[in-house]
């Protein structure tokens, strides 16, 4: 207790009002909000759902997979898929949020919604349960029989 009372001490006499930039020690947060700017490069689907975004200059590893590929088992390939192109959909959502005039973003946008849609169907029509009220619709419930999505990332 007394270490920090000496530390705040020490911060406060270097961290003056008014007087300008804080030292290196001020105890503050700083957060950092990179910037956007029109037509960013951006990852493929895929790898932005590992990325955990889809513009690189917005990198922040997402489930501890920092400088990690995607890959699974092809059982788990078309869940992947339609996991990455709803990730880009609501990622590319988010950016057209303040972007609302890039039109590349809008026409990938509306690819990566069709592209959506193909992949939910052929998961219904293959018998997939995408959610747990399809799991049970068979009179039993499966959601807990196949892979969960990160089980698919650690098998070889």
């Amino acid at each position: 207790m007394a270490d920090m009372q000496t530390q705040a001490a020490q911060t406060a006499e270097g961290c003056g009002d008014m007087r300008g930039t804080l030292p290196a020690c001020a105890p503050l947060a700083n957060p950092y909000v990179p910037f956007q700017g029109q037509n960013p490069d951006r990852y493929t689907a895929g790898r932005a759902l590992m990325k955990g975004t889809l513009f690189p200059g917005l990198d922040l590893p997402y489930r501890g997979t920092s400088g990690v590929e995607p890959r699974s088992a092809d059982s788990m390939q078309s869940m992947q898929d339609l996991q990455a192109a709803n990730f880009a959909i609501t990622e590319l959502g988010l950016y057209l949020d303040t972007h609302a005039d890039d039109e590349e973003a809008v026409q990938l946008f509306n690819q990566y919604v069709e592209q959506y849609e193909m992949l939910r169907q052929q998961a219904e029509d293959s018998g997939m349960a995408l959610t747990q009220m399809e799991a049970a619709a068979g009179g039993c419930y499966t959601w807990l029989d196949d892979p969960w999505p990160w089980d698919a990332e650690t098998e070889e």
